[in-house]
């Protein structure tokens, strides 16, 4: 005779698990709404810089040697159009205060910037941009506000 299980661990096993999806994906595209629609004189100056995108890559293999390596014809592409990896997800270049304009680097989760990231915010801070690592909405909300009251 089959082992029996009851009702809730039948649905247990049954339980979808939620979609990965991308959570700091999701989050970029709500902040830069949100500034979008409470900052309407500024709408559209804030734009995201695309060092994070996921490109297609292909695995091509090496006639001579046979090894295979990874490939991506629109990943050369955008590295010769200027490609810098570490530069922060968001860029408003509107001057405030003493700042030239605000870089905000978006994080989800646990997340911490990148050893390349933190070199590039440093970099920016040091020749007059303000640079920001911004984890919620409310966070890039106080952010935005801080910054445009300056």
């Amino acid at each position: 005779m089959p082992d029996l299980i009851t009702a809730d661990q039948f649905q247990a096993l049954n339980k979808k698990k939620p979609a990965k999806g991308n959570p700091e994906h999701d989050l970029q595209c709500q902040v830069v709404s949100d500034f979008d629609r409470d900052y309407p004189d500024y709408e559209g100056l804030l734009y995201a810089i695309p060092n994070g995108a996921k490109l297609p890559f292909k695995n091509v293999t090496n006639k001579k040697t046979g090894k295979v390596s990874r490939y991506c014809p629109e990943a050369l592409k955008l590295k010769a159009e200027g490609l810098r990896p570490g530069v922060p997800d968001l860029c408003l270049p509107v001057p405030k205060g003493r700042y030239h304009g605000l870089y905000v680097e978006m994080k989800y989760g646990d997340n911490k910037p990148t050893a390349e990231q933190n070199y590039w915010m440093q970099r920016l801070t040091k020749l007059g941009y303000c640079c920001r690592v911004c984890y919620t909405r409310a966070e890039a909300k106080h952010i935005f506000k801080t910054y445009l009251s300056l």
